[in-house]
C-alpha cells in the first residue's frame, strides 16, 4: 500500500489541529431594557384575625372597664345573657350540674360553659379562650358579669374567627387568645 505525500499530510494537519481545538459556541447576546417600574394594584385581603390592644379596648362602648367584654362589640359576635326561670347563681349551677333533677334539663346555657358569646353562629362551647397559650376554662364570673383577668394584665386580644392555628384545639366557633405581659427581668450582679 502506497502512502501519498499529499493524504499523509492531511493526517498530520488534523492530528495537529485536533490537538489544539477550540470549541466555538454561537452567542446571542440580549440587550435588556429598562422599562419603566411595574404598579400592581390590587385588594387588601380581610385579616383572618381581629387584634386589639388595651387603648383601643378602653375606648370601646359598653365594656364597662372589662376587657374580654371588649370582644361583643366585633362583628360576628354575639353576646347571650343568662335567662333563667329560677334567677340566680346557685339554682343555675344546680340545674347545670345535678344528673338526676327532674326531667333532666340543664337550661340553655349551663354555668359550666366556656363564656357567653356566640361567633359565627356556634354555640358557647364551641368557643376557646386562651391565656398565654393556656386554656381559659371559665372567663367570667358569676353568670359572665365579670372577667376573671385584671385589665391591667392584659397586653392585647386576639380574636380569631376564621382560620386559626392547629394549637387552639378543637374550636369550632371561634378562639380568643388574650396575650399578657411578659416578665421583666432585672439584671442582678454580685461581689
Amino acid at each position: 500500500m502506497k502512502i501519498n505525500k499529499l493524504s499523509f499530510f492531511y493526517v498530520i494537519l488534523f492530528y495537529v489541529l485536533g490537538i489544539f481545538s477550540l470549541d466555538v459556541y454561537a452567542q446571542n447576546k440580549i440587550k435588556e431594557k429598562e422599562e419603566g417600574a411595574i404598579e400592581v394594584v390590587g385588594e387588601r385581603d380581610r385579616p383572618d384575625f381581629v387584634r386589639l390592644k388595651p387603648e383601643e379596648i378602653n375606648k370601646m362602648p359598653g365594656t364597662f372597664g372589662d376587657s374580654l367584654k371588649a370582644v361583643f362589640n366585633i362583628p360576628g359576635i354575639a353576646p347571650i345573657f343568662q335567662n333563667y326561670t329560677n334567677a340566680g347563681f346557685q339554682p343555675a349551677m344546680a340545674t347545670g350540674l345535678n344528673p338526676t333533677a327532674p326531667n333532666n334539663k340543664s337550661p340553655d346555657i349551663s354555668n359550666s360553659q366556656r363564656g357567653f358569646l356566640v361567633m359565627r353562629g356556634a354555640g358557647t362551647r364551641a368557643n376557646q379562650f386562651y391565656y398565654d397559650g393556656l386554656p381559659l376554662i371559665y372567663p367570667f364570673h358569676a353568670d359572665g358579669i365579670t372577667s376573671v383577668l385584671n385589665n391591667n394584665s392584659i397586653r392585647s386580644l386576639e380574636i380569631y374567627s376564621g382560620t386559626y392555628s392547629a394549637r387552639y384545639g378543637f374550636a369550632t366557633g371561634g378562639v380568643i387568645a388574650v396575650e399578657g405581659f411578659k416578665k421583666k427581668t432585672i439584671p442582678s450582679s454580685s461581689i
